[in-house]
């Protein structure tokens, strides 16, 4: 069985909301891991959490894509901005989207709302974010 991946780092900087490495999916060889964690390696947190604009982009550019794994803050924000992005309506929109593709989407939570409050927005958002589409929640 041979995976294919990508990654899609978002926020990417102030000109774009995410860059992908590759903008397809590709195998997991040996070259492709190695670039694979040469990227992740180098990647830097900046700004804000274009989330919805990242999870838009990867359901409409990659076709044969069936898992998504989100690494992220759970605190979704609009792309250049501090202002935060309505996670309800990213969730409407993402199950809108999904509908058809049935991409399972897996959350990977990072910062103390996830081990403190399972009541925060951020808790709340990956949890049902990954529930909706048959995937897995951990939050540290």
């Amino acid at each position: 069985n041979t995976y294919q991946v990508e990654i899609v780092q978002f926020p990417y900087g102030d000109r774009a909301p995410f860059k992908s490495l590759w903008g397809d999916l590709k195998e997991t060889n040996s070259g492709n891991k190695y670039e694979a964690f040469e990227y992740i390696f180098a990647m830097k947190p900046f700004g804000g959490t274009p989330t919805r604009d990242a999870l838009t982009h990867v359901l409409s550019n990659y076709k044969d894509i069936t898992d998504v794994v989100l690494l992220t803050d759970g605190a979704p924000s609009l792309h250049n901005s501090n202002k935060k992005d309505d996670i309800h309506e990213i969730l409407r929109s993402v199950r809108e989207q999904n509908a058809s593709l049935k991409v399972q989407i897996n959350t990977i939570g990072v910062g103390a709302d996830f081990i403190r409050d399972k009541n925060s927005d951020q808790y709340k958002f990956l949890s049902l974010l990954s529930s909706y589409t048959g995937g897995f929640f951990v939050g540290f």
